[in-house]
């Protein structure tokens, strides 16, 4: 009798994998262009984790010189120097599937039946977790305020200066390329088929680094009133505004990057590098009436 509840219940287990296994697509929906776009998305994340490895490399040495490198949260940095790439890897393959169900299609229902969706979600989720459990330290989170980030840091994590900061300023900037890769996936599907208004995600990093750079630089340095080398500062400010509000006009304005990517005025999937340069605004006009 057991041996039938057993078989019977092995059968049961197996129907509804193969159940489960029918409901899911594990389809990528990877094309050329959407796995070059993946990867575009994927490269800011890319330098907030290049940035996070030297921090960790700092704060494993700064744990060693004060013999406290058998501190859990130094295991979990190792960890996560080899965890984040890999997933953020995988995520390049996962997005495509992403962005044709809910971009593409506009098909919730189906993303939510994929498994690259489902698993493009769990590779973002999971990281995110992780480091912003060791952000939300004291000391750590203080990432404007070098005062608070020596005084706040807990006790039982012992390390010698600079390490205290140089380890919160990149653990932050992974951050940043976390949620500058999300903001990115998601204007992408809410623009839906837009092409044009698609293009203008690059904004999402563009403005979440510079800001990052502008406002723990010198807009923190001038809210101190340093009386030497304000200069400095007031000009990497100025300068840095300027260069961004210029970037943006670019990428949204009518006559800047959407108009060359325009499929109705360049024919081709290259844009103006397809067909060769257009020598008159007539040949224009003739192109987006036909």
């Amino acid at each position: 009798v057991l041996g039938a509840v057993g078989g019977s219940g092995a059968t049961c287990a197996r129907w509804h994998v193969c159940a489960i296994g029918r409901m899911l697509d594990s389809a990528l929906h990877l094309t050329a262009g959407r796995f070059l776009a993946a990867i575009a998305v994927s490269c800011p994340h890319f330098v907030g984790l290049y940035l996070f490895r030297e921090g960790a490399v700092d704060f494993k040495k700064g744990c060693f010189e004060m013999n406290n490198h058998t501190h859990p949260v130094c295991a979990r940095m190792e960890f996560l120097t080899f965890f984040m790439p890999i997933c953020c890897v995988l995520r390049i393959f996962f997005a495509p599937a992403l962005w044709f169900n809910m971009a593409e299609h506009a098909d919730f229902d189906s993303a939510f039946h994929s498994l690259p969706v489902l698993m493009w979600i769990v590779c973002w989720s999971v990281p995110f977790t992780l480091l912003n459990q060791i952000l939300l330290m004291p000391g750590m989170r203080h990432m404007f305020s070098s005062w608070n980030t020596l005084t706040l840091w807990p006790e039982t994590i012992r390390l010698n200066r600079p390490y205290h900061g140089l380890t919160s300023t990149r653990c932050h900037a992974a951050n940043g390329g976390c949620y500058a890769e999300l903001l990115w996936n998601l204007w992408i599907v809410f623009q839906g088929t837009d092409v044009q208004w698609r293009l203008g995600g690059i904004t999402v990093p563009l403005v979440i680094f510079n800001a990052g750079m502008l406002a723990g630089g010198p807009l923190n340095f001038l809210i101190r009133s340093p009386k030497k080398d304000r200069w400095i500062a007031e000009t990497y400010l100025v300068t840095g505004v300027l260069a961004v509000s210029s970037m943006l006009v670019l990428n949204h304005a009518w006559f800047g990057i959407r108009s060359t990517v325009d499929p109705h005025v360049h024919e081709g999937p290259l844009g103006p590098s397809a067909t060769g340069p257009c020598c008159c605004a007539t040949c224009c006009c003739w192109r987006r009436s036909s």
